[in-house]
């Protein structure tokens, strides 16, 4: 199905694509630009690509070819019943169904790339694996192929890979690059370095205690160790990032110092940024939690 919306650009996401596509410069996230590769019809002919974050391409890379199918959800979409086992010209039959079927909405382009890295799956099914539990179905990669990542970067010129922590030759290796092609360039902080000092100091283990009573003594030692920065520095603000919403409210609920914290759920986090920003230091408003990166 063609989509009228998108031959007229009348559609808000059709037109920011086409013009990121004709842009000299276009910035997307890795799941889009990756969609886009492997079944997209933008973003194709670059120059140059630059990975930014590269410390976590490997992670990056392994989970966005980390493909799940849910049959309630995907057979009614698709208008097919999906394989029972995994055997490559069966799924090969479904894939040329849901080419023809599905539309080319943002949705449509995700199904329609999970068929593309199945496909992949199979040209090399040692290094991935297979598995169905009732209605889930599962493919996943054991490791990072270069074989399946060089469509990323098939029509570059130059690639750059960009992280203040990272080893070039191996992540460049994940691109399939040998060690002697890469030109590594280091280049010094902007900030001084009486400006950022990293300070290790381990007072708690609360990742290894989940679920047991040692959890909450953990959780104690964590917080009295927190209160014991903010106390220190009662004229500055400053952020404290945790790993899940669960251990924020933990913080919350133990800390000496609520008033001086603010947080947000995910889809108010720009505007709690932003009035952090304009907080000013001291008491009032000196930590604020920012919940992930």
């Amino acid at each position: 199905k063609k989509c009228m919306l998108k031959e007229s650009l009348e559609c808000p996401y059709w037109k920011a694509e086409a013009d990121a596509d004709a842009s000299p410069i276009a910035v997307t996230n890795y799941a889009y630009y990756f969609m886009q590769v492997y079944y997209g019809q933008a973003l194709h002919n670059r120059h140059s690509v630059i990975f930014d974050e590269a410390h976590e391409f490997d992670k990056t890379i392994l989970g966005l070819m980390d493909v799940e199918f849910r049959r309630p959800y995907d057979e009614p979409r698709i208008g097919i019943k999906l394989p029972r086992d995994f055997s490559r010209q069966a799924w090969r039959e479904v894939k040329a169904v849901a080419d023809t079927r599905l539309g080319w909405d943002k949705e449509a382009l995700n199904l329609k790339t999970k068929f593309a890295i199945v496909e992949i799956a199979f040209s090399n099914p040692d290094a991935w694996i297979f598995e169905q539990q009732g209605d889930l179905i599962m493919v996943r990669p054991k490791w990072v192929d270069p074989s399946w990542t060089k469509p990323l970067i098939t029509n570059a010129h130059k690639v750059m890979l960009s992280s203040a922590t990272f080893y070039p030759p191996y992540v460049g290796s994940l691109l399939g690059f040998a060690e002697e092609d890469i030109e590594i360039i280091e280049m010094p902080s902007t900030f001084p370095k009486e400006y950022r000092p990293l300070i290790f100091k381990p007072v708690a283990r609360v990742s290894t205690h989940k679920g047991t009573e040692e959890e909450g003594i953990e959780l104690d030692r964590l917080v009295l160790g927190i209160d014991q920065i903010l106390a220190e520095h009662s004229n500055d603000k400053g952020l404290i990032h945790t790993v899940s919403y669960k251990l924020r409210d933990a913080i919350l609920q133990r800390t000496r110092f609520p008033d001086r914290f603010m947080t947000h759920e995910s889809s108010t986090r720009n505007k709690a940024i932003e009035q952090f920003r304009r907080a000013p230091a001291g008491n009032s408003s000196a930590a604020a939690h920012q919940h992930g990166p």
